[in-house]
């Protein structure tokens, strides 16, 4: 039995094909988080926001301000929901899930990834629906 209280989130395998700039198709997978924790989801907004807190002076009202850099919004998604994959380098070793090595993918290669995990998301892998449970309000 788990914990209900921890979030122990399945794995989706996703199969890919891509194909490189010559023109041949290479067929990888891709392994998913169903959901993420709040430590995780807080974690890739962490990454990609800055906020400031604004100091003010005697009489003024400014107040403090967010930016989100939706550049790097894939990137933060990406490595939060990629637990494994099948890449490999030319010596048939798999590549590192880390931000430098997506960030060299080519721009197709990225895309398919990103756009699988988006796909995996907005069809509910990440949020199950809640079962809502109805109590009847005691009246006195």
């Amino acid at each position: 039995m788990s914990n209900p209280w921890i979030v122990n989130p399945d794995l989706e395998r996703i199969d890919l094909k891509w194909e490189d700039p010559n023109g041949k198709t290479h067929p990888l997978w891709i392994e998913v988080k169903s959901e993420l924790t709040i430590g995780e989801e807080r974690q890739m907004l962490r990454s990609v926001s800055d906020i400031t807190t604004a100091v003010r002076k005697a009489g003024e009202t400014s107040d403090p301000s967010a930016k989100f850099d939706w550049t790097e919004f894939s990137f933060a998604r990406m490595l939060a929901y990629l637990m494994d994959w099948s890449l490999v380098d030319d010596k048939n070793t798999k590549l590192i899930i880390s931000r430098e090595v997506i960030g060299s993918f080519h721009k197709s290669l990225f895309d398919l990834i990103d756009n699988a995990v988006e796909t995996h998301i907005e069809s509910g892998g990440v949020e199950k629906k809640q079962k809502s449970t109805k109590r009847k309000r005691k009246t006195t």
